[in-house]
């Protein structure tokens, strides 16, 4: 059964949503949401750390978007930084060591504007 439109935009069809079989594109709604959204693109298979979620340096471009309001305020290019410290830590073999991940999680994202930490 096809869901019903949102705010005018009819659903479609999705062979590979992972959590669905509908999905839709261009809805153009406004949310309330202020704060930030980090996403990745271009999954680096040579650092997966199999944990049930892929760290957000785990990707080779990764970009910070800021919300007020539901409004897109400010975008922060995080991918070089996000190099250098891959970099750094490869050289000190702190992906040799699985123990160490939190940490690497931690240093990874001080990088980013804005603090994710809950």
């Amino acid at each position: 059964m096809e869901p019903p439109s949102l705010n005018g935009v009819q659903a479609v069809r999705e062979d590979e949503m992972f959590f669905c079989d509908w999905g839709f594109s261009n809805v153009n709604l406004p949310l309330g949401y202020t704060g930030g959204v980090v996403i990745g693109r271009d999954f680096i298979d040579d650092l997966s750390t199999h944990r049930g979620f892929d760290p957000v340096w785990e990707y080779r471009r990764v970009q910070e978007l800021v919300f007020d309001k539901g409004r897109l305020v400010e975008t922060n290019d995080a991918s070089n930084d996000l190099d250098r410290r891959r970099i750094e830590l490869k050289s000190q073999g702190a992906f040799d060591d699985a123990a160490k991940l939190g940490a690497i999680d931690t240093k990874m994202i001080e990088g980013l504007r804005r603090s994710y930490f809950r």
